[in-house]
């Protein structure tokens, strides 16, 4: 209080008619130019940046949780993928901030904007080829590769060797049964097997009786006998005999 009667009584007072935004023009930036008209008290007041999260999962799994949005800085996150579907293996966190990729819940550490994704991966399977009987062909894939991801489209050969057929796949449901190149989509490990067959051969002998004078007989049959006359196995060596009778 000052009085003027006084003049050593306080300071006179000064009433000063300002709005805030005259006082401090700019509250929401760092740096102000204040006009000091009197004493003023100013307190500066500080909150966190806020970094945009996003959390996503790639084809074979899903999440359990969506922390996906706006965090603190400095905040550790945690994120979670579910276990992979049937044919799915988790392979592992991809982005930046990751304590521990490996692991289906980890946490993020938020001192920027992240963008992270659970990847799965499809299983490997094999494909298990036999031939019957076994020394008739052979059989394989395409691309005579024996392990395949889930899913894949595997296109089977088989081949027989001289003398031989292919008539049918067994072991599997492929999709054309009885034709020598199939095709069987993998969804798990599998096992065909291409069976072969020996071609046969009808084997005929046939005769002729002369007569003294070199003309044809009447009988054929009437000299001796001839044969066999039978069906054979490709390759397999095969008499052939021809007994006269007496007199010729």
């Amino acid at each position: 209080y000052h009085s003027p009667d006084t003049p050593s009584m306080g300071s006179p007072l000064r009433i000063i008619s300002l709005t805030d935004s005259q006082i401090l023009p700019n509250p929401a930036e760092s740096t102000n130019a204040i006009e000091l008209l009197a004493d003023f008290n100013f307190s500066a007041s500080f909150s966190p940046k806020l970094y945009n999260l996003s959390v996503t999962a790639g084809e074979g799994g899903s999440l359990a949780t969506d922390p996906s949005g706006d965090h603190e800085h400095g905040t550790f996150v945690t994120i979670t993928a579910n276990p992979p579907n049937e044919h799915f293996l988790f392979k592992t966190w991809q982005g930046e901030g990751i304590s521990d990729p490996n692991a289906l819940t980890t946490t993020v550490t938020m001192i920027d904007s992240r963008s992270v994704t659970a990847l799965y991966e499809k299983k490997i399977y094999l494909v298990d080829l036999e031939s019957s009987p076994s020394l008739l062909g052979n059989a394989r894939t395409e691309s005579n590769q024996l392990e395949f991801a889930h899913g894949t489209e595997v296109i089977l050969v088989a081949t027989p060797n001289a003398g031989n057929f292919f008539t049918h796949w067994s072991g599997a449901s492929v999709s054309e049964p009885f034709s020598a190149t199939t095709k069987y989509i993998l969804d798990g490990n599998m096992s065909a097997t291409a069976n072969f067959q020996t071609k046969t051969f009808s084997f005929e002998v046939s005769q002729t009786t002369l007569n003294v004078d070199g003309s044809t007989h009447s009988d054929p049959n009437a000299g001796g006998t001839v044969g066999p006359n039978s069906t054979h196995d490709f390759g397999k060596r095969t008499p052939l005999e021809a007994a006269a009778y007496s007199g010729y």
